[in-house]
C-alpha cells in the first residue's frame, strides 16, 4: 500500500491493522493509549478524533470487503505526529469550496446521495497539514506538530 513517509528513519509509533467492521474505530483509539504518557491532552484528543474519524471513512464509505484491511500507522518524525489511514477502497476527489471553509466532495452523479459527514472538515481543522494519496488504493494522511523530539 502507498505511504508518504520520509524516508528519514521516521520512529513508528502505531502500526495496527483492523477489518473493515463497526468496531475498528474504536479499537483504533485504544492503540493510542501507550501515548499517554508521551503528549499532551490536546495532542492526544486530536489524534483519537482525527484517527476515529478516517477509520470510520474507512469503514462506512471505502467499499472494503471482507478480509480487506484498513492499516493504521502513527510516526513520529521532526517534531510532528503522522498519521496514516491505508485502505484499498474508493475515495471520491475532494475539492477545497473556500480556503478554510470546509470541504466538499466531488461525486459522480450516481454518488449524489453519498453520506459524507464532516470527517474531513475536523482534519482540517485540527491538523497541521493532512492530504489524500490515491493509487492502488487510498492512504489519508495528517500531521500535527508537537514540541520537542518523539524519541522517548
Amino acid at each position: 500500500m502507498p505511504t508518504m513517509t520520509d524516508p528519514a528513519d521516521p520512529k513508528v509509533l502505531v502500526d495496527l491493522r483492523l477489518p473493515p467492521d463497526p468496531s475498528s474505530p474504536a479499537r483504533a483509539r485504544l492503540a493510542l493509549n501507550p501515548l499517554e504518557n508521551r503528549f499532551d491532552e490536546e495532542t492526544l484528543f486530536k489524534l483519537r478524533l482525527l484517527v476515529s474519524e478516517l477509520v470510520t471513512n474507512s469503514v462506512r464509505h471505502a467499499r472494503l470487503e471482507e478480509g480487506d484491511l484498513i492499516w493504521v500507522r502513527i510516526l513520529c518524525q521532526r517534531g510532528a505526529l503522522r498519521v496514516e489511514v491505508l485502505d484499498s477502497g474508493w475515495f471520491p476527489t475532494p475539492r477545497a469550496v473556500l480556503p478554510h471553509a470546509g470541504w466538499e466532495l466531488q461525486r459522480a452523479e450516481q454518488e449524489r446521495d453519498w453520506p459524507g459527514g464532516w470527517g474531513l472538515n475536523l482534519v482540517e481543522t485540527l491538523a497541521d497539514s493532512w492530504g489524500i494519496v490515491r493509487d492502488d488504493g487510498t492512504t489519508v494522511w495528517f500531521e500535527v506538530n508537537v514540541a520537542g523530539s518523539c524519541r522517548p
